[in-house]
């Protein structure tokens, strides 16, 4: 935990370092900085494949999907369905679904894989966590475009099939989440 601490601030300071000017140009500044957060990355996916901590791994995702670090998709796809069932107060930020929420986060760039692992995905415990992260990177409605025109592409029956499902899933958000706007 204190080296991904230490890894966030290291980040800030290189970025208040950008903001604030140096004597290096701003294209030296900003190679330096990218260097930088290369670096972090590679670092918290090892810091991930050495260590069975928890704690420790629910801080990984949640640090890689705040620097939206498409080198993590493949790992935060592995471990979509990483899980937290205890006490949730002591994980705020992450949430019970730390794979889900960093694939979220990283973005558009984990969508195609998302809809690849939807479709060639027969284990049913996973499913709810994938359609979270669809969900979760722009929405019902854009999770709903990107369901509806990869159905469109797709030839194979049993694939179609499992991006209808999702589809459905989808649909019952926008239902929950309308429901929920009409509380007062």
């Amino acid at each position: 935990m204190k080296k991904i601490i230490s890894l966030l601030c290291m980040y800030l300071i290189c970025s208040v370092t950008f903001l604030f000017g140096n004597e290096k140009n701003k294209e030296e500044i900003v190679a330096e900085v990218l260097k930088e957060r290369t670096q972090k990355i590679d670092l918290l996916l090892n810091l991930f494949n050495e260590n069975n901590n928890k704690e420790t791994n629910f801080a990984v995702f949640y640090t890689l999907g705040e620097l939206r670090a498409e080198k993590a998709i493949s790992l935060c796809l592995a471990h979509i369905n990483y899980d937290y069932t205890g006490n949730l107060k002591i994980y705020p930020k992450y949430g019970p679904a730390p794979a889900a929420t960093a694939l979220s986060k990283i973005g558009l760039p984990s969508v195609k894989p998302l809809l690849d692992t939807l479709k060639n995905c027969d284990d049913e415990a996973k499913l709810p966590y994938i359609y979270m992260a669809i969900i979760g990177i722009g929405g019902t409605e854009l999770a709903e475009y990107f369901l509806v025109k990869e159905i469109k592409i797709t030839p194979d029956k049993k694939q179609v099939e499992r991006l209808n499902k999702a589809l459905e899933a989808v649909a019952l958000q926008k239902h929950r989440d309308s429901e929920d706007k009409n509380i007062p």
